[in-house]
């Protein structure tokens, strides 16, 4: 049926020959298309997507300059702090202390130095605590909270001669703190809140008993291991919870910063101590004593000791023999504070 219908139209329909013509040539002046495997068409335009994604990534993306410092001992030729184990940067000043039933208050020099690149400036900060320095130091550029005095919480006040305190201080990468500015971290808390007062306590009481023993001539009952061990919890204990924070300012703006954590190492040694003393009478003339060293002019005879040059030992010694020289146990103790980056 399908046949014979489409024949009969067929027959009806006669284009005449110029349409014919015309159709054949439009044929054959369009251009053939162009067979392309899909594959071969998809992988490189997405090839040019990702590579325009990552020309738009270079140029609007800003290019951060990598910083960094490193903190370094200047005293053990420049030897890095790490964080993995404790590197000695100070000891203990032994002026720089207070020590009170309720307060504590201990000071220990350090010898740090900062090294990197492009760094405009160095800041140091105590995370509780103050940053001490003497007086006129010429290469502090800035600072914050300058004060005269360490104050503590129950109205008590230490003065240090020379020294100004600062709950920061920032010099230059180019002029920075050295140890004649006489840079000094301090500690301070209270007993019984910030510090265990058992072991401060029993730090006190040790300082005390050396104290007597040295001033009132009393036998010396104390052992090297309690010293060692009195001195040891205790430094421990003050610098538990102590940080130091150094940031340095590049040349860019930028700031970075590394925290310092610190311990104590104690060494006590077993001495005995040889003292040449006297005191003036009403009449302005010396005599020599031998009973005590408490508010007495004392001269300590050590091999490591040189008194030739001292106008008053020459003015007396002619006082001294060996049978009016003071003679007691004593111990020397060392606290040295080391530290470690804090990670």
């Amino acid at each position: 049926m399908f046949k014979k219908s489409y024949g009969e139209l067929m027959k009806k329909f006669s284009p005449d020959e110029e349409l014919i013509e015309k159709t054949v040539a439009a044929a054959n002046a369009e251009e053939k298309p162009k067979v392309v495997p899909l594959r071969r068409r998809l992988i490189p335009a997405v090839a040019a997507v990702l590579v325009l994604a990552l020309v738009l990534t270079v140029l609007l993306v800003p290019k951060s300059k990598s910083h960094s410092f490193m903190i370094t001992v200047s005293a053990a030729e420049n030897t890095p702090l790490r964080d993995d184990s404790y590197v000695e940067i100070g000891a203990m000043k032994w002026n720089g202390s207070g020590y009170s039933p309720n307060y504590v208050h201990d000071a220990f020099l350090v010898d740090l130095s900062v090294s990197g690149e492009d760094i405009k400036s160095i800041t140091y900060r105590m995370n509780d605590g103050k940053i001490g320095l003497l007086n006129e130091c010429p290469c502090l550029i800035d600072y914050t909270n300058k004060e005269e005095m360490i104050h503590d919480g129950g109205g008590n006040s230490f003065a240090i001669g020379s020294y100004s305190y600062y709950d920061s201080v920032t010099c230059s990468y180019g002029n920075p703190f050295t140890p004649e500015d006489g840079m000094e971290f301090t500690v301070l808390g209270d007993v019984g809140t910030d510090y265990d007062g058992r072991i401060c306590a029993r730090m006190m009481g040790v300082r005390q008993k050396l104290i007597e023993v040295m001033n009132e001539l009393t036998v010396q009952t104390l052992t090297e291991d309690e010293v060692y061990s009195a001195f040891f919890d205790y430094y421990n204990e003050v610098l538990k919870n102590a940080r130091t924070l150094v940031t340095v300012t590049y040349t860019d703006g930028s700031t970075q910063t590394q925290e310092i954590s610190f311990a104590a190492e104690v060494s006590v040694t077993p001495v005995h101590r040889r003292f040449h003393a006297y005191k003036i009478d009403e009449n302005g003339e010396p005599h020599v004593v031998t009973d005590t060293l408490s508010d007495v002019y004392a001269f300590e005879i050590r091999d490591d000791l040189d008194w030739e040059d001292c106008e008053d030992y020459q003015a007396v010694k002619h006082l001294f023999n060996d049978e009016n020289m003071i003679e007691f146990d004593d111990f020397d103790y060392d606290i040295t504070l080391t530290a470690k980056i804090e990670t």
